[in-house]
């Protein structure tokens, strides 16, 4: 009797086993449809948003002709000469133009580069909003100097405060 009641447990075990991985199959099956058939490009709200994602990942990504000057070290200002900017950046032209001109007013662009960056406090070189908006001061000090394309932004590959 005790065999019999062991293999109806094991029959029970083994059923329930199987039940469980075709719910789970299922429940994966539909899961994956749902977000295959929301996405497919063929969908209207899928493909609009498919295409403006990867424009807009496109024209962050493409970087037009560029200079990119010698490191620039300067005295912050309010630091009675005691605090330091080291960065280097590189400038974005709309045209090739630009980058020709920039290498021929080297001395004029980099001492305007220097008068923005001497002139910002600490509060004014931190991450996010203040640094964005230096990057928009030095588009135009160098945008007033180059005359053949537009200047289109400002990179900063190396930025130290000391």
């Amino acid at each position: 009797m005790k065999k019999a009641e062991n293999g109806n447990k094991r029959k029970f075990k083994s059923k329930r086993k199987t039940t469980f991985a075709v719910a789970a199959l299922l429940v994966g099956a539909i899961l994956g449809y749902c977000l295959v058939a929301r996405r497919a490009p063929g969908t209207e709200s899928g493909a609009s948003e498919m295409a403006q994602t990867e424009q807009t990942n496109a024209d962050r990504d493409e970087i037009g002709p560029e200079y990119t000057f010698d490191t620039f070290i300067v005295n912050i200002a309010d630091t009675n000469g005691h605090r330091f900017l080291k960065c280097t950046l590189t400038v974005e032209f709309d045209d090739k133009a630009g980058v020709t001109e920039a290498a021929g007013k080297v001395p004029l662009l980099r001492d305007a580069i220097i008068d923005v960056l001497s002139s910002k406090t600490l509060e004014e070189l931190e991450p996010g909003e203040p640094r964005d908006a230096l990057r928009a001061e030095l588009v135009e000090a160098v945008a007033r100097l180059i005359a053949k394309a537009d200047v289109k932004r400002v990179f900063f590959s190396e930025f130290v405060v000391q």
